[in-house]
């Protein structure tokens, strides 16, 4: 995975998603779940004219919907790692054990290096990241599952990551603890200054 850019401090973002910039309403149409378009729809608007909107300021009534699924994940300022802010009750099913206030080399420890990568990616560009597939498995069993993960930003610098991953249990019923296998799905990155609410569709890729 490739980092796009480079430095977190604010910025306000480029243009107003028309005129010249690129359209990216086809990659935008690969997130399936409706309940993931309305997260960025939602977090769009709480956008705004900024580049990334502030953590505070996001209301979680908003996603309701989608809380179960709903993670939070912040950069430490001092040690640089990642830990967990927040995690709903299906992300503590899925991997099997508490989530929230854990760093993401103890939760997933096993792909911690790729995860951070991602997160840094999310971070530094900033970038919206988004990727589909059989990415968990356990008791030998794929689990298919959509992930969406938008930067935030708080104190002016943008170091949150908003993030839910929707899935849905295997024939056979629920794993023991399901762990997230490395390179098996290739994900979609996009700049926040390349998007906008115009790229949006309500359709998306079947």
């Amino acid at each position: 995975m490739m980092i796009l850019a480079s430095g977190s401090t604010m910025q306000k973002r480029r243009g107003n998603g028309h005129g010249k910039q690129r359209s990216r309403t086809s990659e935008l149409r690969r997130i399936v779940d409706p309940r993931l378009r309305s997260f960025l729809r939602y977090w769009l608007v709480l956008r705004g004219d900024r580049l990334v909107p502030d953590r505070r300021d996001f209301d979680p009534a908003e996603v309701a919907p989608l809380l179960g699924y709903f993670w939070i994940c912040g950069k430490e300022p001092k040690s640089g790692r990642f830990r967990f802010r927040l995690a709903g009750e299906e992300i503590r099913n899925l991997v099997g054990r508490r989530v929230a206030g854990a760093y993401i080399e103890d939760v997933f420890p096993a792909v911690a290096d790729e995860l951070i990568e991602g997160l840094e990616t999310i971070l530094k560009a900033p970038a919206l990241y988004h990727s589909h597939g059989p990415f968990y498995r356990g008791d030998d069993r794929w689990i298919e599952a959509e992930r969406l993960a938008l930067p935030a930003s708080f104190e002016g610098a943008v170091t949150s990551v908003l993030g839910a991953t929707i899935f849905s249990w295997p024939a056979g019923g629920k794993p023991i603890a399901a762990q997230l296998v490395a390179g098996k799905i290739s994900p979609t990155i996009i700049p926040v200054t390349e998007i906008s609410i115009a790229d949006l569709t309500d359709q998306p890729q079947n």
